[in-house]
């Protein structure tokens, strides 16, 4: 009798453990196939969007070191830096006389500006974040009633207000999301820039130490 009873209890614990072992392992399968999903999106995310979008930041933010922006204003005042090449044409007129009119240049450096970031975040808004994609829908919709014609001071102030905290948002995020992207592939990433949102650009003081030392010669 006693015998048959340590036999039950042995079923029941095998029972248990066999139960408890399935459930782990199809636990374990599940949480594996997911993390291998979020890490193989967000590695298409980086290929497709985000580090097209890194890029972009890294001009503006080489301007910003290169012509000392930092020392005299804030991330805040100027989120966003970009280039404007212009090309004079002399346009005449047989009734004014002759004008000149400045028309832009574009070039691969003037393409990376704010309306490129928002273009591609929209076109490629399946590998976006969702605040990603809200903060480009509404810098859009700000800065497209901030450049007509017609609109009282007051009216102007309060889109330019809009439009250079979006901006901003746009870049933080910009900055920040692609670091945990980075982070969720396994790949190098700046945990500043993971926390904070700030690009570091420590990498370009090598040229003001190069000029360093070549001074000193």
């Amino acid at each position: 009798m006693q015998n048959g009873y340590y036999i039950v209890i042995g079923a029941i614990i095998a029972a248990v453990f066999s139960v408890l072992t399935t459930f782990l392992n199809s636990w374990i399968a599940k949480s594996k196939s997911k993390n291998e999903f979020k890490r193989e999106h967000s590695f298409k995310q980086l290929k497709s969007l985000y580090l097209s979008l890194y890029g972009i930041v890294a001009q503006s933010e080489f301007i910003r070191y290169r012509y000392k922006f930092d020392e005299q204003y804030s991330l805040m005042e100027i989120p966003f830096l970009e280039v404007q090449n212009s090309i004079k044409k002399t346009i005449i007129n047989l009734k004014e006389g002759i004008k000149t009119s400045v028309s832009i240049q574009e070039s691969d450096i003037t393409k990376f500006n704010k309306k490129a970031l928002v273009d591609l975040i929209l076109e490629k808004q399946e590998f976006s974040s969702q605040k990603l994609l809200k903060l480009a829908v509404a810098y859009r919709y700000s800065h497209n009633f901030y450049l007509k014609d017609g609109l009282s001071e007051n009216q102007r102030e309060e889109h330019q207000l809009y439009e250079l905290v979006l901006i901003y948002e746009l870049v933080i995020t910009i900055i920040k999301e692609t670091n945990e992207k980075l982070k969720e592939c396994d790949m190098d990433y700046d945990l500043n820039e993971h926390d904070y949102g700030v690009m570091d650009y420590n990498i370009f003081t090598t040229i003001d130490e190069y000029r360093q030392v070549t001074n000193e010669k």
